[in-house]
């Protein structure tokens, strides 16, 4: 066992193994105990950090605008946010003079390197065996108290006796009937804003179009979550993947 994974392993970790076998190895009780929310270290360290655009833009953007009060506080919640960045030539000299410097400086301490693993050879390997499981399912537990491991054909299972068969919650569409209602529904918000446009700001409205625009795919995801303290499941609905990209839970799930 490497010095650092000795010193760096945490003691009190949370994994719960719900298999019809009951005989997981140690590595995945391990791996799967530092919960889904894990980071592995990416192979390579990215050059400059992408927060130094955003930066660099708000810097001038405040720097351009200085001394002037805003007519209207726009909805910090409703708008587009504007791609535009003021020309260069309109920032006082000494702004540019100092971000040329910390532009400098900052290539020169980020730069392209191979990051070293967080994770042993070993929990490599069942990272990427569990991404390319179909007999085994991760799941995170309801409360927070951990992930789970359970067998693929045990959670479908589950998922149909706890929610999906239950005729009075739930109703079984058509691929045909499943367009139907998108379209009310389209129709709904367009009826919407003809009704009630003239008493939303003109940002808000474009914000609202905007989003509906880039809808490509408006059924939601739905997966369930494992109740480890009770014997059934809770299921969630959702646009998004459950797992943040960049976790251990992203990239079991990607």
């Amino acid at each position: 066992m490497p010095t650092w994974h000795y010193i760096t392993r945490p003691f009190n970790t949370a994994f719960h193994d719900l298999t019809m076998t009951q005989n997981i190895s140690l590595p995945i009780k391990n791996l799967l105990g530092l919960s889904l929310k894990f980071c592995p270290n990416p192979r390579y360290m990215e050059g400059r950090l992408k927060s130094y655009t955003i930066f660099h833009r708000d810097v001038h953007l405040k720097a351009h605008f200085a001394g002037e009060s805003l007519e209207e506080i726009p909805n910090l919640h409703l708008y587009i946010k504007s791609k535009w960045h003021p020309p260069s030539w309109t920032l006082p000299w000494n702004i540019r003079w100092r971000f040329q410097d910390f532009h400098h400086h900052m290539n020169t301490i980020f730069t392209k390197r191979k990051s070293p693993s967080n994770l042993l050879p070993i929990q490599q390997k069942v990272l990427s065996h569990l991404a390319s499981s179909t007999t085994h399912v991760v799941l995170q537990c309801d409360k927070n108290l951990g992930s789970a491991l359970l067998d693929t054909s045990t959670y479908i299972q589950r998922v149909l006796q706890d929610h999906l068969l239950n005729s009075t919650a739930y109703k079984q569409l058509s691929s045909g009937e499943a367009v139907d209602y998108r379209f009310k529904i389209m129709n709904a918000l367009s009826d919407c804003r003809s009704t009630h446009g003239s008493a939303i700001a003109a940002d808000e409205m474009k914000y609202i179009q905007t989003e509906v625009d880039k809808v490509e795919y408006p059924f939601g995801t739905f997966y369930a979550t494992i109740k480890v303290h009770k014997t059934s499941t809770h299921c969630i609905l959702t646009r998004f993947t459950p797992p943040s990209f960049g976790t251990m839970g992203g990239s079991i799930f990607e």
